[in-house]
């Protein structure tokens, strides 16, 4: 899937060189020259540019190869693709293009006409489609881009006031909540579960029962949500009793047991009904928010990809703070629940089965009586003591001795138990030993030798952001909460970040670091394709902007930002540089050139405007099918989507607009210093 991805978002990409390259040779033949000559000397002026905005864009997409953590596996096969595919279309465009581009007349040619002649008309209405669209672009270059261009070169303080303004707002609207943030994205599944969960030992009659409840509930809401919207959205129900649901996950999951009991339902296709998975469970859950004796009841959907809970973190503690773990984890546990939006608490800490515990008591210990004893005894009268062997024919069977089947079923009988002392006076057993009843841990849990409980919550993403509650809690509530039990009672507590936004967080450092390694390379790159240290500057200064776009894309599209995204917002970087390159190149020829640097600006803003609108246009189609996508698997890929076509949208229009101006910042900063604009050029 990734793969495909990968070829959709290149096939924008990989015609980018081959549109700079055809242009520029079209226009050369625009000038007069022969098919030949123009080929040659449209890729040779070219070249230089076309080299480098590729090696950008390979450059801008290598970080995505090193992406630590789950997210970095699922990831590591996309940029590979990619990268691939560039090398081969800028081999292709610099070597194979030109030579088809050369010829004019030739048989090939010639042949093809003849063969192809019944679709003549046709070609034709294409060449009347492309005569009226390059009118049309001819008059919004010249009545509306250039003039546009002019005034903002002319004003140049309006046009940095509106761009520190626009940032703001986008920044603005990130923090005011506009846009939410998250590590997968949100993927409307077809599968979810309710898990109910009593103590251990309870009897599975409880679980059917509930189950039963929860079953009607599910299937009440189909019928409500059938009249509302006229869509059957439930396709298949089921219960399981002594399992648990198929969506339970993570460490805190029950899975089996005659206390446990689930009912799993299936819907139909998202591309079929209006009704999402999670609208679904969150009505499910109001209809049946608790229900009594109940440890767990669990609503969830199927997980779709990696990562665990929205929050999920453990606490540790030393053998000697082991009592304190407890009443920490139902702190924290509080604490969650005041959190709007945050759902599902629980943790992995759970009671097991009542047990009766025995101990000698003063008078036990009189009569000379041993632990042991009670147990033998007890042995004997409920699982029985041999007291011989019958042979029945080759079988040999043992004859045992135990209470009847009566006896062993309540504590009545328990109680006639009677301990033989030494002197050979059998006395109750209540008499010699305490008895205690008591629930023990089912299970115990420890990280490096450290006893430690899990804590889990899931996030509904309408009404809270699990990032900015795992932030909060990282800075403010656990140091608190290990600091005061350090200081009232000298525990040794500490926390181990786990689940979606520790994994996150550990994918997002890798993605920085190796990012911020691209940007120094391709620093570099241009610094030595240009030979200036400014001039770089110009050219990345817009990705900012870029980024900005493809915030607010995701604002109008109602999405989170996640991984996936600036997944989307590296691969954009590239892509804006890349059409930023070869602007600048044409600037500082016909600076070279000798022309004034307001008309080397807009005729070189004139001379671009084509292939730069062109070799975005492609990038937005290949991927626009992408954003109406309703299937489940498209859902991983869009916010990538939606970053690189709202960010390229943006992009587009500001790099014919930012580029001049700055370079006119940059042309006025060095005549001011006594610099000349751009290096001569090397013998």
């Amino acid at each position: 899937m990734l793969s495909m991805f990968a070829f959709l978002m290149a096939l924008g990409i990989v015609v980018d060189d081959a549109i700079v390259v055809g242009e520029n040779i079209f226009m050369k033949r625009q000038e007069g020259m022969s098919p030949g000559k123009a080929a040659i000397a449209g890729t040779v002026e070219v070249l230089p540019s076309v080299t480098a905005s590729v090696t950008t864009t390979v450059i801008a997409f290598l970080p995505l190869m090193y992406v630590t953590g789950v997210m970095g596996k699922f990831i590591a096969v996309m940029p590979v693709a990619v990268i691939a595919m560039l090398v081969i279309s800028l081999f292709e465009s610099m070597l194979i293009l030109p030579a088809h581009l050369a010829h004019e007349n030739n048989l090939f040619l010639r042949v093809s006409g003849r063969v192809l002649y019944v679709f003549k008309p046709l070609l034709w209405l294409f060449e009347r489609i492309n005569a009226i669209a390059a009118r049309g672009l001819g008059f919004v270059i010249d009545r509306l881009y250039q003039p546009f261009l002019h005034a903002c070169l002319t004003h140049r303080r309006v046009v940095l006031a509106t761009l520190a303004t626009s940032l703001m707002v986008v920044i603005g609207g990130y923090y005011a909540g506009f846009v939410r943030l998250g590590l997968f994205p949100s993927m409307d599944g077809s599968e979810g579960s309710a898990t109910i969960a009593y103590p251990n030992g309870t009897s599975s009659s409880y679980a059917e029962a509930s189950s039963v409840r929860l079953r009607n509930a599910v299937l009440e809401l189909n019928k409500q949500i059938e009249a509302e919207t006229g869509e059957r959205i439930i396709d298949v129900v089921h219960e399981k009793i002594g399992q648990s649901g198929d969506a339970m996950r993570g460490p805190t999951g029950v899975t089996s047991g005659s206390h446990v009991g689930a009912v799993t339902v299936h819907l139909t296709p998202a591309a079929e009904r209006s009704t999402t998975l999670r609208s679904l469970l969150d009505r499910w859950r109001d209809e049946v928010p608790k229900l009594s004796g109940a440890e767990v009841l669990k609503y969830e959907a199927r997980s779709m990809g990696p990562g665990g809970a929205a929050i999920e973190f453990k606490l540790l503690a030393d053998d000697d703070s082991t009592q304190y773990l407890e009443p920490a984890v139902e702190e924290a546990k509080e604490y969650l629940a005041t959190k709007a939006g945050v759902v599902d608490i629980e943790d992995d800490s759970r009671q097991g089965k009542w047990e009766l515990h025995l101990k000698l008591n003063e008078q036990g210990r009189a009569l000379g009586l041993q632990e042991a004893t009670l147990a033998e005894t007890i042995r004997a009268a409920y699982f029985g003591e041999e007291v011989m062997r019958i042979q029945r024919g080759r079988h040999e069977v043992k004859l045992m001795v135990r209470f009847p089947r009566e006896d062993r079923r309540d504590m009545a009988g328990f109680e006639n138990i009677r301990i033989r002392d030494n002197q050979g006076n059998e006395r109750p057993i209540t008499e010699v030993a305490d008895l205690e009843f008591k629930r023990q841990l089912s299970k115990i849990n420890r990280l490096d030798s450290r006893r430690s409980i899990t804590v889990t919550a899931d996030v509904n993403k309408q009404e809270g952001s699990a990032s900015a509650i795992f932030a909060e809690m990282q800075a403010d509530f656990i140091p608190q909460l290990l600091k005061k039990y350090r200081d009232s009672h000298g525990a040794k507590l500490t926390v181990d970040w786990q689940g979606e936004q520790a994994d996150n967080a550990e994918s997002m450092v890798s993605l920085m670091a190796g990012f911020a390694v691209a940007l120094l390379s391709m620093f570099i790159l241009l610094t030595l394709e240009f030979r200036s240290y400014l001039q770089p500057l110009i050219i990345m200064s817009v990705i900012p902007f870029g980024w900005m776009g493809a915030v607010a894309g995701h604002s109008v599209m109602n999405l989170e930002i996640s991984l996936f995204s600036v997944f989307g917002m590296v691969a954009l970087t590239g892509v804006i540089v890349n059409d930023s390159i070869v602007l600048v190149d044409f600037i500082n020829s016909r600076v070279r050139a000798g022309t004034p640097l307001i008309d080397a600006l807009t005729s070189a803003g004139k001379r671009r405007f084509r292939p730069i609108l062109l070799t975005s246009l492609t990038t937005v189609a290949g991927l626009l099918p992408m954003l109406a996508e309703r299937s489940m698997q498209a859902q991983v890929l869009i916010p990538m989507a939606v970053s690189i076509v709202f960010g390229l949208m943006v992009g587009t229009l500001l790099i014919l607009v930012l580029v001049p101006v700055f370079y006119s910042i940059y042309g006025f900063v060095l005549e001011l210093c006594g610099f000349p604009l751009v290096p001569h050029e090397l013998d």
